[in-house]
């Protein structure tokens, strides 16, 4: 996206309002950017559950056009927003990270795991992908049914 003759990679930014609040002051608590020009780092954000275990709810980050529209998805921690995990897209121009989601413990192992959407995957009819929590490993994919 450009605005103003500039190239924006995207931006997440967290704040932190006053409890019952959200007219008022609002302090920054973090700032998530993209890597590159155009990327579109928080296309798509979800609090996904405590993925790490140090009792903060995680955050996943889409950026559907980030590698050659491969796309990827970040999660980060939220007690001090580093990356936990990096899901990438698996085919140029799949979009990875268009949506994100918190899916619960699907595969039981006591983490919570994410799932995330490749809207442009298999010929424009898409997929869904559940990944590990744990480790980031795909635990199932779910292929769309109809093409463009």
């Amino acid at each position: 996206m450009r605005i103003l003759g500039k190239s924006l990679s995207g931006v997440v930014v967290l704040l932190l309002f006053a409890a019952g609040s959200w007219a008022g002051k609002a302090e920054l608590v973090r700032t998530l950017k993209g890597d590159a020009a155009n990327d579109n780092m928080g296309t798509s954000v979800a609090w996904i559950g405590d993925v790490d275990g140090d009792g903060s709810e995680d955050l996943a980050v889409g950026a559907h056009f980030a590698s050659n529209s491969r796309g990827l998805v970040r999660i980060h921690s939220g007690a001090d927003a580093s990356v936990l995990h990096t899901l990438n897209g698996v085919s140029s121009g799949e979009k990875l990270g268009r949506s994100v989601a918190a899916a619960g413990d699907v595969n039981a192992d006591g983490f919570p795991d994410i799932l995330v959407g490749a809207h442009m995957a298999s010929s424009y009819a898409g997929v869904a992908r559940v990944h590990s929590g744990k480790d980031g490993s795909t635990l199932f994919t779910f292929p769309g049914k109809g093409t463009q």
